[in-house]
């Protein structure tokens, strides 16, 4: 069973401006005044609460709004241990996708550009939500954003359609 928001305040002290969680008593190993949880192979923080392990994230949301995330939370600068209140959101799947940085397949050095050997230019294309691809009567959520000679050119219109489609979520790099 997951904790409650009154449980969790029972049990740690959550700072909004370090994102830290802070042991109010000694419970199983852990002393008072100790820094909670500790480092996931994926680079989150994890916090153990009776024995079951549970995303800093997810427990700060908890812990600030009394309910636990409907969906995801996103952190905003892309730094998967950073849980100050101040850089993490409530986010869909779609949400959270969009907030993220290059791939690192991506061989252009920009985000939404690639090479397209068959035009012998750049290509920048958009991945879009589902309405969106229904408004605009596409088989796929990949909007093509048109071929360019110059690579700066793919990157602007990029950037441009990015903060139309994805707003607040949007990561131009």
């Amino acid at each position: 069973m997951k904790p409650t928001e009154e449980s969790l305040k029972k049990t740690f002290l959550y700072c909004p401006s370090t994102g830290l969680f802070i042991r109010i008593a000694s419970s199983r190993g852990q002393k008072k005044g100790a820094i909670a949880g500790g480092m996931s192979d994926q680079g989150y923080i994890k916090i153990s609460i009776k024995g079951k392990l549970y995303l800093a994230h997810r427990l700060a949301w908890l812990y600030m709004t009394g309910e636990w995330p409907k969906e995801e939370i996103d952190h905003i600068n892309n730094i998967r241990n950073d849980n100050k209140w101040s850089n993490i959101r409530a986010a869909t799947r779609s949400e959270n996708n969009r907030n993220t940085g290059i791939s690192i397949t991506n061989k252009s050095g920009a985000k939404g550009v690639s090479w397209s050997k068959s035009h012998g230019k750049w290509r920048a294309r958009i991945c879009i939500d589902k309405a969106e691809q229904e408004k605009r009567q596409l088989k796929t959520n990949n909007l093509s954003l048109g071929f360019y000679k110059d690579k700066q050119d793919a990157i602007n219109s990029y950037q441009v359609a990015c903060i139309k489609y994805h707003g607040e979520f949007a990561r131009l790099a």
